[in-house]
């Protein structure tokens, strides 16, 4: 090895040669399964926090489907948001058939007048309507988009088909290699 002295190498190499793997692999055994048991822990928490076996993956929106917007005041004067105004605008989309619990993030960015609001729903849902109707809204810039749910469907099934060819990929050429 380069910069090694010939003898810490010549110690180096003994001790990994007299190592015995098969004795010690009951520890290797038990830690991976400790891993995997927390993994398994970490998953159900979350699915039972989520309500669905589902639930314990946090699915963006291209895997859930649905519908995602954002809200930014249009100027930035001396207008100023408080949460009164946070409140108004989320009773707004309440009144419109949004769910309040699919209202995921409120922030007030730079605490004058900045407000940016996304809303993600498992449904698709006529944010242009809500916006169009409501004068509270319209003083703010909206963009949303939405994904279908079979799109979104049919993006996990690839998904999982893809996965399951790369670990059988895996497999075989571990076979392969170590035989």
């Amino acid at each position: 090895m380069l910069g090694m002295k010939p003898r810490v190498d010549g110690y180096v190499q003994k001790s990994l040669n007299k190592f015995n793997y098969v004795k010690h692999s009951r520890w290797f055994l038990i830690f991976s399964l400790l891993i995997l048991v927390g993994g398994i822990v970490v998953f159900s928490v979350m699915a039972g926090i989520a309500g669905s076996i589902s639930g314990g993956f946090n699915l963006s929106q291209e895997f859930s489907g649905g519908t995602i917007g954002e809200l930014q005041l249009k100027e930035t004067g001396s207008k100023s948001i408080d949460a009164s105004h946070q409140l108004k605008i989320i009773n707004v989309f309440t009144s419109k058939g949004v769910h309040p619990s699919d209202i995921h993030k409120i922030f007030d960015a730079d605490h004058k007048n900045v407000i940016g609001m996304q809303i993600k729903t498992n449904y698709d849902i006529n944010l242009n309507g809500i916006i169009k109707d409501d004068t509270i809204i319209k003083d703010y810039n909206f963009t949303h988009a939405s994904t279908s749910n079979e799109v979104a469907t049919t993006l996990v099934k690839n998904a999982m088909i893809a996965i399951s060819i790369a670990i059988g990929l895996i497999i075989v050429y571990t076979l392969i290699r170590f035989r």
